[in-house]
């Protein structure tokens, strides 16, 4: 931006220079926003749209601005004229829908915001994270536009008994902001006949969410009839309970219980949480071991062992990470071909 500012503002052509002009006033707008001046910047953008009335973004901002000042009736009939003349315009409808909320006009919000949705402007779980309807998520007009909160979660256990040598799989599907950092932890008492095996999260981003699948793997090592969790899964500062489910263990008559299964971790690690970000390697310790990620075309080991558990991070079913688990309370040498690490 400031590259073309000095282009324009360098440049000879008389057709150019209202451009160059709204540019500087647009560009001292931003710059009183950001200092926490909207009514100076208010007067920067209308400015700047007598240079070029007809830009959009320009409204956008001034309305922004507006708003920020405390002037929602001026923001509002700015962006009423814009919509009047586009009703096209997604994020017209969306500010309008957030400054009317901040007026306590409730039902107009919700008809915008639902007009903004439809036109893709945000997605709801984005709008449910936005603080200008924090207050609105319970009032009726915004039932079935938006979600109590910008977290959806679920989880399904396996469908009726099972015999003992076989997988236990949960699975757990976290809807939400694709910025969110994902936890799951497990509450409740521990089975005492199951081990962990495998975690893999396969996501796809959609619409302004991230759907985060993960596939939890567990060996029923003995007879047992009981349940695993409840859980907690939260994303960000939202957070969902979802109910225990059943695992029901059966086995030959006179089996004897499991023995000298290490106690199931409370918290699950989120595979694609861990994977660095470079298509590199990272580790670090938590309280029930070492969790590490790296390339899925390398091969990670800890002390010259695999991992107890395996992780997996899966895109729209393509590896993008492995990694593993190792349930050591000491220091672990965790190497790969090109890489190596010890975790304290």
């Amino acid at each position: 931006m400031i590259a073309i500012l000095a282009l324009l503002v360098g440049c000879d052509d008389p057709a150019l220079e209202p451009f160059a002009a709204s540019l500087k006033d647009w560009t001292d707008g931003r710059a009183a926003l950001d200092a926490g001046h909207p009514a100076d910047a208010a007067a920067a953008f209308a400015e700047a749209r007598k240079h070029d009335p007809g830009s959009v973004a320009l409204r956008l901002w001034e309305a922004k601005a507006l708003a920020d000042a405390g002037q929602l009736a001026e923001a509002d009939a700015l962006l009423s004229e814009l919509l009047h003349a586009d009703p096209k315009i997604g994020v017209a409808w969306y500010n309008r829908a957030a400054y009317r909320a901040r007026a306590g006009r409730l039902d107009e919000a919700a008809a915008d915001l639902a007009q903004a949705l439809a036109l893709g402007a945000r997605s709801a779980l984005e709008a449910a994270d936005d603080p200008d309807f924090a207050a609105a998520r319970a009032h009726p007009a915004f039932a079935g536009i938006l979600p109590a909160q910008p977290l959806e979660a679920t989880v399904r256990g396996p469908d009726g008994a099972v015999f003992i040598g076989s997988r236990v799989t949960l699975e757990i599907t976290v809807s939400a902001l694709p910025t969110a950092e994902i936890s799951i932890a497990r509450e409740g008492a521990d089975p005492g006949c199951l081990r962990f095996q495998r975690i893999v999260e396969d996501d796809h981003v959609e619409a302004g969410r991230t759907t985060r699948r993960l596939s939890v793997d567990l060996r029923a090592e003995g007879p047992c009839d009981t349940v695993l969790g409840p859980f907690l899964v939260s994303a960000g500062s939202a957070t969902v309970r979802l109910d225990a489910v059943p695992v029901d263990v059966e086995a030959p008559p006179g089996a004897a219980a499991a023995a000298g299964l290490p106690a199931l971790a409370t918290g699950f690690p989120v595979p694609g949480a861990l994977a660095p970000p470079d298509a590199g390697f990272a580790a670090r310790r938590v309280p029930d071991g070492v969790l590490a990620m790296g390339r899925p075309d390398r091969v990670i080991t800890g002390g010259g062992r695999p991992p107890d558990i395996l992780l997996e991070w899966r895109v729209d079913g393509q590896t993008r990470a492995n990694g593993g688990w190792w349930r050591d309370a000491g220091p672990v040498a965790l190497t790969a071909d090109g890489w190596s690490e010890t975790v304290p």
